[in-house]
């Protein structure tokens, strides 16, 4: 017997409904919530996220006594062994004084605070009492009675450690010397004044090694812990935008510290504070030189790399702004993005944190914050936000469009059809249908963006020099000089490239392969060899020629993983998100016609959508969506993606032009996919506005023949939609002409013509007139074209 249930109305964490159902505990079986719990609060900044690019809810510090009694059982909680084999538990026993010792290695730790509440330091700051216990001291709220403000006051927290007075020492030069708006400052050093005798009773005075106190900002306590433990407890919500300038404010402070060649070494979430509108990185008690050991690291584990052996490294450092933006992301609003969503910003973090199995993390801090922003613009372009597009420090744009033929007037061959039979007087016209003008393969292989020179390839600074090397010249290495993986790269494009020939495939996989021969920084190396093996094997895909076992669907598969390999590498970047986006568009139209085909448009369109949003201006991205759109029979849907293309743009008339065909073109055999009658008096009464306006206003831009060929494709849209669509058929035209046999001879026809009748003769007598017209500027199809002009005119009386 099944138990009745209903559903419950709670919704995620990540802002999407719950789903899940309510058993008769009266708790839901997937989110565990009580059927009467409060709902979660509604995100602060409305459901859509912050509206500005970078921007935090500001946050204000909690009042003193609300974080002097938080902090008043610190003391009185265990804690774990800092000696990096051991991590035992160390529980805190009341009937005993300092120290204490681990009761596995025996290591001695200060398990109390040096002051109580109302103690004074160096006659200026009242200690009001313990707040926080990071991973190297005790942290205390003070006033300062000469400033008549509040501080934090940090001092060691095992002061019986061995390198107790060095990792203060080193603490208090680091927040010195590393000024910065995200790291906290410091206001004052003092050293640490002994107690008076009776005071310490510590048995072996030989282990006492003391450092002294920091004097920092007050920067509250509202850590990025605290934020994630009060959004599990459904008191506030966190946007996943929020995340993503969180890990962009707190690798700019790494990026800062690593310029000095200093190492942050324990990131994590309670390591980061968020203070009023921006977040400030706290408890540099970690921090290392680079190539440092000595001290020993001090690592939280879960969060440093696994290849982490007793040496701070700065992919290390990554890896823990990594863990820390996953633990962020995991509780935060997310449901509402469309399309590819946050999976951008989760590659991202996944690169962070792979093993060196898996592959080379970021560079650098910079380059990690440079496609974390390119994530978070992605994400505020799907959820409906726009914003101006960012120039990609990693490829150069191209210089056109692919797809361009979507806008592109027919040619005078293509109206002459000089190739077909000679049409039949009055017989009803071929319908034809729009081509989408898809690009090639190999079009696609020779025209999408090119990577950006690596900075320190010894060939690098000539090629952007002023008289630079040409595009299309094929270039030698230098047999003095070290052999450059930058010409090798260029050389593969050169290969692809020529132009009407096909391109050399064979020559451009000998260039891949001595550059993969070449060494370097694999976090840079790896993605540039991918981007080019993924366009040679498109290259060798639109060929045919693809000498392979498993045949040509292997080369498009290989484009596809390179293409991926290179997204994963570089998630922030539009440009991989474009090649895979032609390269599933490949493969849905690929013959023979492969299985997972609709699988294949979805993830293109997906792809393009994304990269279009991001970028408006992009008419690339819009004409790849325009052709998915017509690919399905959808008018509406394809001008909606070109008239996205801003106003001004490059790209603005391209994306004009190709709406004015499918506003008046047939997208296929079916009734509803003809057009209109109006829709084609539209078309050309937009052109004929546009000729009027001033130069700097117009969009369409036509020259008077290209308007004239556009004229006669869009009437014999015209006429074959009234053929079809509106009951003008073969023999409806015979009828129309035994009338006017009737007309002549007794001046009176039996009715009067429907208005379609009558709207048809009038497009057989533009036709005419325009295919004669067209006629007297081509003079090798002026036949063709004339025995068109006279199969399309009307039946008259005379």
């Amino acid at each position: 017997m099944r138990v009745s249930t209903e559903p419950c109305r709670q919704r995620r964490l990540s802002g999407g409904p719950c789903g899940g159902e309510i058993l008769p505990t009266g708790y839901c079986g997937r989110c565990g919530r009580r059927r009467d719990a409060l709902p979660l609060p509604e995100p602060g900044d409305g459901p859509r996220g912050p509206r500005q690019l970078l921007k935090l809810p500001p946050r204000t510090p909690r009042s003193p006594e609300e974080r002097l009694a938080g902090g008043a059982h610190i003391a009185d909680q265990p804690q774990r062994c800092r000696r990096p084999d051991c991590g035992a538990t160390i529980p805190v026993l009341a009937d005993r004084p300092d120290p204490q010792y681990c009761p596995r290695c025996g290591k001695p730790h200060a398990m109390r605070p040096d002051f109580a509440q109302g103690a004074t330091l160096s006659d200026q700051y009242h200690i009001k009492g313990p707040v926080a216990r990071g991973g190297q001291g005790w942290v205390y709220l003070a006033e300062d009675t000469h400033l008549d403000d509040l501080v934090a006051v940090k001092t060691l927290r095992d002061r019986y450690g061995a390198h107790g007075a060095a990792l203060a020492d080193l603490e208090r030069r680091t927040l010195v010397a590393s000024r910065h708006p995200y790291i906290v400052r410091i206001r004052d050093f003092l050293p640490y004044e002994a107690p008076a005798s009776g005071e310490d009773s510590a048995p072996e005075p030989e282990l006492r090694v003391r450092g002294g106190h920091i004097v920092m900002e007050d920067v509250g306590d509202h850590t990025l812990q605290s934020v994630i433990d009060e959004v599990r407890r459904g008191r506030e919500t966190l946007d996943i935008e929020h995340v993503a300038t969180y890990g962009i404010q707190i690798l700019t402070a790494l990026s800062h510290l690593h310029q000095q060649d200093l190492l942050y070494g324990d990131m994590k979430p309670s390591n980061v504070v968020h203070v009023d509108d921006h977040v400030k990185v706290i408890d540099m008690g970690s921090v290392r030189k680079l190539h440092q050991t000595e001290p020993p690291p001090h690592v939280t584990p879960g969060f440093h790399a696994p290849e982490l052996a007793g040496e701070l490294t700065l992919p290390n450092d990554l890896h823990t702004v990594g863990v820390t933006l996953r633990c962020l992301a995991a509780p935060a609003l997310r449901d509402d993005v469309p399309g590819l969503g946050t999976g951008s910003l989760d590659a991202v973090i996944d690169r962070a944190t792979r093993t060196v199995e898996e592959g080379p993390r970021f560079k650098d801090a910079e380059e990690m914050a440079d496609q974390l922003r390119g994530a978070l613009r992605e994400i505020r372009a799907l959820r409906g936000k726009g914003g101006s597009p960012e120039a990609s420090g990693y490829f150069d744009p191209s210089s056109d469009w692919l797809g361009e033929r979507l806008g592109d007037v027919p040619a005078t061959s293509d109206l002459a059809r000089p190739g077909e039979d000679r049409p039949l007087r009055g017989a009803p016209p071929v319908l034809r249908v729009l081509d989408p003008g898809r690009p090639t393969p190999v079009e696609i292989a020779r025209r999408l963006p090119v990577p950006k020179p690596f900075s320190k390839d010894p060939r690098t600074p000539e090629f952007g020099v002023s008289g630079g090397y040409a595009r299309t010249v094929r270039l030698q290495q230098a047999p003095d000089d070290e052999p450059s993986a930058e010409i090798c790269l260029h050389n593969i494009r050169v290969a692809l490239a020529v132009d009407p020939a096909p391109p050399d495939v064979d020559a451009a996989e000998a260039e891949l392969a001595l550059a993969e021969g070449i060494p370097g920084p694999e976090e840079v190396r790896r993605w540039r060899l991918e981007w080019h093996r993924g366009l040679i094997a498109l290259a060798r895909f639109g060929t045919g020629a693809s000498g392979r076992p498993a045949g040509l669907a292997a080369d498009l598969a290989e484009a596809c993983r390179s293409f991926e390999l290179v997204r994963a590498d570089l998630p922030g970047e539009y440009a991989p998100k474009l090649a895979l986006a032609y390269a599933y568009e490949c493969a849905a139209h690929a013959e023979p016609q492969p299985p997972d085909a609709a699988g294949a448009r979805a993830r293109a369109r997906e792809l393009f959508h994304a990269v279009h949003l991001r970028n408006p201006a992009h008419c690339g991205a819009a004409l790849g969506l325009a052709r998915l759109a017509l690919d399905e029979h959808d008018r509406d849907k394809a001008l909606a993606a070109l008239e996205r293309v801003p106003r001004g743009t490059r790209g603005r008339t391209l994306a004009q032009r190709a709406a004015t065909r499918i506003r008046a073109a047939c997208l296929g055999h079916g009734p509803e996919d003809l057009p209109s009658p109006e829709a084609a008096e539209a078309v050309l009464a937009a052109h004929v506005a546009d000729r009027n306006r001033s130069s700097q206003e117009r969009e369409l831009v036509l020259a008077p023949l290209d308007e004239l060929r556009l004229r006669i494709e869009v009437n014999e849209w015209q006429l074959a939609a009234l053929h079809l669509n509106h009951g003008i058929t073969d023999a409806g035209e015979a009828t129309l002409r035994r009338r006017l046999r009737r007309l002549r001879r007794w001046w009176r026809p039996a009715r009067e013509p429907t208005p379609d009748e009558c709207r048809a003769m009038e497009v057989r007598v533009l036709l005419e007139r325009d295919y004669l017209e067209l006629a007297a500027t081509d003079p090798d199809l002026s036949e063709a074209l004339v025995e068109r002009a006279h199969a399309v005119r009307p039946t008259t009386l005379t």
